[in-house]
């Protein structure tokens, strides 16, 4: 998002328009706004992650520069935000004076698996792990590119769990200190050649 406005002397605001009061606002209230529009049990995060703007103490800024993600879970919802923002946007910058570009570009969609193909992993994970390492895991909203390929075929990602608080493996990811219990590649194999074999075999 960059934030239009008109640069001028802080001893004289009335000459400019303040782009970082402008964006300010918008940093601080996009989201509310976008959640007023939608359903409470929507999930939707909106984040600003950075903010550049000012080069000053005792100038108005001309120009402010926003970037950050937008995540949700609901594909309709997410091709919605485009226009929300433009809209609301547009709302800030016209109240104050300014104007703004808006840059946006749809990253990955939701990762969504498809239920008889979950339900096999399901089953097979029981074989080969047991009931006492098998967990379902609740909706998250990381990103994961393998949401393109089951928009095309049905199927499920799982993870594999390489965690052990007692060899000292508990970091998370991008963490600096991440690493992983080796057994568990024997497991993460084990479960895909399962799942191919008992997939073909019921497929012929």
């Amino acid at each position: 998002i960059r934030i239009k406005g008109k640069g001028g002397h802080s001893a004289m605001p009335e000459g400019g328009i303040d782009a970082i009061a402008i964006a300010a606002q918008v940093a601080l209230t996009i989201q509310g706004l976008i959640q007023k529009e939608l359903s409470p049990l929507t999930p939707l995060i909106v984040n600003v992650g950075s903010f550049h703007g000012g080069t000053a103490a005792n100038v108005i800024a001309e120009t402010v520069e926003l970037t950050g993600t937008i995540r949700c879970l609901d594909e309709e919802v997410r091709k919605s935000i485009p226009g929300r923002m433009d809209r609301i946007l547009r709302g800030f910058t016209t109240s104050m004076r300014g104007d703004f570009e808006l840059e946006y570009s749809s990253g990955y969609p939701p990762t969504i698996n498809d239920v008889r193909m979950t339900e096999l992993v399901r089953l097979l994970a029981l074989e080969v792990a047991g009931a006492d390492s098998v967990f379902e895991v609740p909706p998250t909203m990381a990103s994961e590119d393998m949401s393109f390929y089951l928009q095309q075929v049905p199927g499920s990602y799982f993870y594999v769990g390489g965690g052990n608080a007692d060899r000292g493996y508990c970091e998370p990811h991008h963490n600096a200190r991440f690493d992983f219990d080796e057994r568990a590649l024997e497991i993460g194999a084990t479960m895909l050649t399962s799942i191919a074999l008992s997939y073909l075999n019921s497929t012929k």
